[in-house]
């Protein structure tokens, strides 16, 4: 396909933001996760991880939970035409099945994909454009930690006489808990609607299932994905090592893993004309994913405001999808 894509840029993707969003992540030694996806290698890196670790891709009966809850989000719609907002939409496999539904019934007004990476951007909008290739897609790059600050964008790039259908694949798990549902009070429309996933911790012992999926994130296709940001800094392999642990959150009933970057020998890493010195020992934390647990997400939803209408949870345990919208008086 050789269409061009124009991309918007969200100010909290300009250089000035990338900037001080990287200094500070080193400074505190956390590193905030748009900075593990934003080059072609690493996109790449990513995609290798994903198509051989996560569930959409492992499990055989993924699609038909999927259909089932785009079926649902249909069904909801009052049959008007929506515009499907992919935040965090990575490849955009998921948004394209909600779209070849919904323009089945000539029901798409327009799609919106958002997401930190513009390789993986241009993916999704290829993925859509292979379906509808007429669609009206304005792709969007943004840092997605912070949600209600798109509210403005989108109500631009969305026209308002239209229903949104927003997807949220994959990103409950990178974002601190109840940070993402707070910030969807903000962001969501009364006729609006929010289909999402999130990770959970399998089995009635949480230690165990936890245990049981460490192993989806301590291998080496994520060791390579998440130390590339450490080479592109200036880390030499040899500098020091990724470990993979478990730690409990202040939320109770939502546990993480966590990758910590281990120095091994002295490194002084230089970006944007500021140095950060490292002594063995030292840790920098790459990457967290929580896990929840059903009722934990409907808890959570509803405090934010947001009642769940539909949920489809896989026979793993694992991951839970669910469809829901806010709450109105």
């Amino acid at each position: 396909m050789n269409d061009a894509i124009a991309a918007v840029i969200h100010p909290s993707r300009f250089p000035d933001a990338d900037r001080e969003q990287l200094l500070q992540s080193l400074a505190q030694r956390r590193i905030a996760m748009r900075f593990h996806y934003e080059s072609h290698a690493q996109a790449h890196l990513w995609l290798q991880v994903h198509n051989t670790f996560a569930p959409s891709r492992t499990d055989t009966h993924y699609p038909a939970h999927i259909e089932r809850l785009h079926g649902a989000a249909l069904s909801c719609g009052n049959h008007q035409p929506s515009f499907v907002i992919g935040l965090g939409c990575g490849s955009g496999q998921k948004e394209a099945q909600l779209l070849r539904l919904f323009a089945a019934r000539n029901l798409v007004a327009g799609y919106v994909p958002v997401d930190t990476s513009l390789p993986l951007l241009i993916m999704a909008t290829h993925a859509a454009r292979a379906i509808l290739p007429a669609l009206n897609a304005r792709p969007v790059v943004a840092d997605l930690s912070e949600l209600h600050a798109l509210s403005p964008l989108l109500d631009q790039l969305a026209d308002p006489r239209h229903p949104r259908v927003f997807t949220f694949f994959g990103m409950l798990p990178n974002l601190e808990p109840a940070q993402a549902f707070r910030q969807f009070q903000a962001l969501l429309r009364p006729q609006d609607l929010l289909i999402a996933s999130a990770n959970l911790a399998p089995g009635t012992d949480d230690t165990r299932g936890m245990q049981r999926i460490l192993p989806q994130y301590d291998n080496s296709p994520t060791r390579e994905w998440l130390q590339r940001l450490m080479l592109d800094l200036g880390a030499e392999r040899s500098d020091g090592s990724i470990q993979f642990g478990i730690q409990d959150t202040a939320a109770p009933g939502i546990r993480q893993v966590v990758a910590d970057y281990i120095f091994d020998r002295p490194r002084q890493l230089t970006t944007h004309g500021r140095a950060f010195d490292f002594q063995p020992g030292d840790k920098v934390r790459l990457f967290f994913s929580c896990r929840y647990t059903p009722e934990r997400i409907t808890a959570t939803a509803s405090a934010a405001g947001l009642e769940i209408i539909g949920q489809e949870v896989l026979a793993s345990g694992e991951e839970m999808i669910f469809l829901c919208r806010p709450v109105t008086a």
